[in-house]
């Protein structure tokens, strides 16, 4: 089974980038547009996970999280991978308490590896993606819509309390998230 470790943000925020989604759709941006439902803070992809190891990854959730009270984000700017300038994803970061987020997610990492998961490679840049681009060439006078449609957008601040393993299946619709186990941000 395919798998992933990730935050879901509250209904609200998954509501304004809904939003940003069509209002980018109706400049004329052209996407493969994640579904809100499907909207996530991933902290680990895990890829191909073997069921047998359940039980170890909901003890590296239980570790990472211990001790965390839930934690404050905000929503940032729009960037993109590789770059904002031609980029293949469109994505929104995400600020807040982004230190203690790395925490979260290195700690994580870190009780993966030991359960013979390879660490991330790649700094973590926290951020929900909002949708693939389809032709990136085409990324022209891109920057000013993405702009004008921030400053038309209030910044939304949410909490997150609770780490969720996800198997994604993928299917001709996209990916189907199902929520595996859970590991809650309660300082004890």
């Amino acid at each position: 089974m395919r798998t992933f470790l990730a935050f879901k943000p509250p209904g609200a925020i998954v509501h304004r980038i809904e939003r940003l989604q069509h209002r980018l759709q109706g400049e004329g941006i052209e996407a493969r547009w994640v579904k809100p439902a499907s909207i996530h803070l991933t902290l680990k992809f895990l890829g191909e996970t073997d069921p047998a190891a359940g039980e170890a990854i909901e003890q590296a959730m239980q570790a990472a999280v211990a001790g965390q009270v839930p934690l404050e984000l905000s929503l940032g700017g729009l960037g993109g991978f590789p770059s904002l300038h031609r980029p293949r994803v469109l994505w929104q970061a995400v600020a807040g308490e982004v230190e203690r987020l790395r925490s979260v997610q290195q700690a994580l990492d870190a009780r993966l590896a030991l359960c013979g998961f390879e660490p991330e490679k790649r700094p973590f840049r926290a951020h929900l993606t909002l949708g693939r681009i389809r032709n990136p060439k085409r990324w022209h006078a891109a920057d000013t819509v993405l702009a004008r449609q921030m400053q038309d957008l209030p910044s939304l601040t949410f909490t997150v309390d609770a780490l969720i393993w996800y198997e994604s299946r993928l299917g001709p619709g996209g990916a189907r998230y199902t929520a595996l186990a859970q590991a809650l941000l309660a300082a004890a």
